[in-house]
């Protein structure tokens, strides 16, 4: 289902992005589309790139997901090429294109219909889709030329059925654009008389609900239905259908309010989500006549907020599951870092190193930097001054990325859970003291021995600091951070000395951390 919905979403913004620059154009004529659209076509999918500015429903999205920081970041990241490639076709000219679904050849994928300006290059139009096309792989073979009052991109063998005469009227399809005019995104059935006369011969009998449901006057009885996507001056989306007669009309209101009410109950009891019943009600067609409509406005996060509920686990599993990778990486850098340090010095790095007056300056988390591809950064502090000076106390907000732990809170503030578990009496890997620790002297096995872990927000340290988390042999777990996975267990993450890095349970014995912790305890380490 996330996969699903990360299809969805990429592939609406996909075609959101190629516009906010188009000029306006005059508006097509249903008889010029319709000798464009095979007797075999079912549907079409129409962007206006005139009508098209997401501005708004962008601004709406980062408000609905305002607590979901990194997922506003994936979406402008994953945006960036969409603009460029929009920008690309808007300058070639391009007004508006439409993807074309033709039942016959299916095995050949959609073709487009693609509207520009008098000005426009046809051939510059046409480079520019046949290298989308070389870059996806999924064209090979298909051909972009005039034809009508568009440029066709297709397979050949579809053009050459469209120049045999082989459409279709569709006594309909005026009425169906002008249903869906105002969107920038219009999805348009509207079936040919020989179509809905198929239909009328092969729809089976459908499971009753109640005794209401027959399947061939159902599916006979919809002249079109449009769904479209409009931006402006809010973002929003309807549905218009029209029924052959009034009776009809009522069976398909029907049929779509009782689906809507199971589709409810169901989700309420897998996943209970407050106010999904009010965005289904929100849903349900309203009739007049024979004709079906349905709005559906997303002028504010409010109205979203139920949706946003009920996709929230999955984005959350997502997350978490990108967040930890993440985590764990910046924890192997850091094991590895430690070691090209030991291979340099023979030795690990102090927890700070230390003034002629022995007090400690800068964290080992600066003097990484070289390790982690920030030389430059490095080379800005002021070594021999400690981590508050006038010079060193700026470079504070400069903090990497890659020191800030996903999904805190602190990291704005220049704060870090990257931290040497340090015991009171020194007998950790990490002294607390000037003085490294080398390999040789790790005598319970560099495997078995924690080097680095992570602190929670509340211990975090501000990284340029010689602060690190002291352990309470005590209470030996507190300060460590417990990671949810994404299947609901929380782990406690930790690179150890050989460079591995480990997802302790977080409710693991405190007396077994405890050995894990000590260099030359000589203890027996059994992991869980």
């Amino acid at each position: 289902m996330s996969r699903i919905f990360h299809v969805f979403l990429v592939t609406t913004l996909l075609s959101i992005g190629f516009s906010l620059e188009a000029t306006a154009q005059e508006h097509v004529p249903a008889e010029k589309l319709e000798s464009c659209l095979t007797d075999s076509t079912l549907g079409f999918a129409r962007v206006r790139l005139d009508r098209l500015d997401f501005t708004s429903l962008e601004q709406l999205a980062k408000k609905s997901f305002e607590d979901l920081p990194r997922m506003n970041k994936r979406i402008e990241a994953s945006l960036a090429p969409v603009r460029q490639v929009r920008q690309q076709f808007v300058h070639a000219g391009v007004t508006e294109f439409s993807v074309v679904f033709d039942l016959e050849y299916i095995r050949f994928g959609p073709y487009l219909l693609i509207r520009h300006r008098e000005d426009a290059d046809p051939e510059q139009i046409g480079k520019l889709i046949q290298e989308l096309a070389q870059q996806s792989g999924i064209w090979n073979g298909k051909i972009v030329t005039p034809f009508a009052d568009y440029l066709f991109a297709g397979d050949p063998l579809i053009l050459e059925h469209l120049k045999a005469g082989h459409t279709a009227p569709r006594p309909h399809l005026a009425a169906a654009l002008e249903s869906v005019d105002a969107a920038a995104v219009q999805v348009v059935y509207c079936p040919t008389d020989d179509q809905l006369r198929a239909i009328r011969e092969t729809v089976p009998p459908l499971p009753p609900l109640g005794d209401r449901i027959d399947g061939v006057k159902l599916a006979d009885g919809i002249q079109f239905a449009t769904i479209g996507l409009q931006l402006q001056p809010a973002p929003g989306v309807s549905l218009r259908i029209l029924s052959q007669n009034e009776e009809t009309a009522e069976l398909v209101k029907q049929v779509q309010h009782d689906s809507l009410n199971q589709v409810a109950e169901l989700t309420q009891k897998m996943m209970q989500v407050p106010g999904f019943d009010k965005i289904v009600r929100s849903l349900k067609l309203e009739r007049t006549g024979t004709e079906l409509a349905l709005n559906f406005q997303l002028e504010e996060p409010q109205n979203l907020e139920p949706l946003v509920q009920l996709v929230k686990p999955i984005l959350d599993q997502q997350l978490a599951s990108v967040r930890y990778n993440e985590l764990k990486i910046s924890l192997k850098q850091l094991g590895i870092a430690m070691h090209n340090w030991h291979s340099k010095y023979n030795v690990f790095p102090a927890h700070a190193n230390y003034s002629q007056d022995e007090k400690p300056l800068l964290s080992w988390r600066v003097h990484l930097l070289p390790y982690v591809d920030n030389r430059e950064l490095y080379e800005q502090f002021h070594l021999d001054e400690p981590w508050d000076s006038p010079h060193n106390k700026p470079l504070i907000k400069q903090m990497p990325d890659f020191f800030k732990v996903p999904g805190s809170t602190v990291g704005q503030e220049g704060k870090t859970g990257y931290v040497f578990p340090i015991l009171p009496d020194g007998s950790a890997i990490t002294t607390g003291t000037k003085n490294g620790i080398q390999i040789q002297e790790i005598i319970d096995g560099t495997s078995n021995t924690a080097l680095i872990t992570i602190a929670d927000d509340e211990h975090s340290v501000i990284w340029t600091k010689p602060d690190d988390l002291v352990i309470d042999p005590e209470n030996p777990l507190k300060g460590l951070l417990r990671w949810k996975l994404s299947d609901g267990e929380s782990v406690i993450p930790a690179t150890f000395a050989d460079g591995s890095v480990r997802s302790l349970p977080a409710n693991i014995d405190p007396e077994l951390w405890l050995k894990m912790l000590t260099r030359a305890g000589k203890e027996v380490i059994e992991f869980p």
